[in-house]
């Protein structure tokens, strides 16, 4: 596996700072020098090192602090990846072993550590993350990790799992997968995306189609200010299956999608 770093994500800083930065390296570079003395070499270094940032648009101080001031090559908003680094895979294995029980393996997190490095704490990534604010670590929040964090793994565990065995068996074995196995079918469909809590408890994967605009409010009274026009919501259907199905039901979900043909661009997009 390899760390791919492209050049042209290594520029961190605007076009105006690159400006700024070459004209004022230049002003301490020739001022240094004209000094001769050991403050004029030093301020001289320093102007060099300006130019640096200005030609290249890289600044390393940035680089240290996890700030970006320059437009990210796969977009603005693009926050996945600090820095826009990518991981380039150059070998892959086949496990020959059931999908079921592979699926069962990799849930349990205790069995991570036999195929990859120890995982760090949630205590060391929820640091990580509060001194990565500015780089855009947790623009939505981290509360789900500070929950866990406070959680203690040997005293609550009894109920978690006796939680988690309730969650299969309402969901799963009394509920969505009851209702797979009684009919014999290979999916369920359900209006709207409101399913995916309830069928991602057992573990059950859902595919969601887009059918089209439908409007805002519930169709009851209007829950919006007086004068404001909300705009339509998107619509669509939900189809879940039982776990380790997810051939099926992409193949399910493509078929209505063709049938029905209600998925079409947004008219916003060119």
């Amino acid at each position: 596996m390899q760390v791919i770093a492209h050049h042209k994500h290594a520029t961190n800083i605007t076009g105006a700072e690159r400006w700024l930065s070459g004209f004022c390296g230049g002003l301490a570079l020739v001022t240094g020098l004209h000094r001769r003395s050991l403050k004029g070499f030093m301020l001289a270094a320093g102007g060099a090192d300006l130019i640096r940032r200005g030609l290249t648009g890289h600044s390393y101080a940035y680089e240290w602090l996890g700030i970006r001031t320059a437009r990210k090559g796969q977009g603005e908003e693009a926050i996945s990846v600090p820095y826009e680094l990518g991981v380039r895979v150059d070998e892959s294995i086949t496990i020959n072993w059931p999908r079921s029980e592979m699926y069962r393996f990799w849930r349990r997190l205790e069995n991570i550590e036999q195929f990859m490095e120890p995982v760090k704490s949630l205590t060391e990534l929820r640091t990580f993350n509060l001194t990565h604010i500015r780089a855009g670590a947790i623009r939505y929040g981290q509360s789900n990790l500070d929950i866990s964090d406070e959680l203690d793994v040997r005293q609550d565990r009894a109920k978690y799992e006796a939680d988690r065995a309730k969650d299969i068996a309402l969901a799963g074995e009394h509920g969505l997968g009851a209702a797979l196995e009684a009919h014999k079918l290979d999916a369920l469909l359900f209006p709207g995306w409101n399913i995916s809590g309830l069928a991602s408890r057992p573990g059950y994967p859902e595919i969601v189609v887009p059918l089209g605009m439908i409007p805002s409010g519930g169709g009851g009274q209007n829950p919006f200010p007086a004068g404001f026009t909300p705009q339509p919501a998107p619509y669509a259907a939900a189809f879940v299956g039982a776990a380790c199905s997810e051939p099926r039901l992409i193949a399910i979900a493509y078929a209505f999608e063709q049938a029905t043909k209600r998925r079409v661009a947004p008219s916003a997009t060119p």
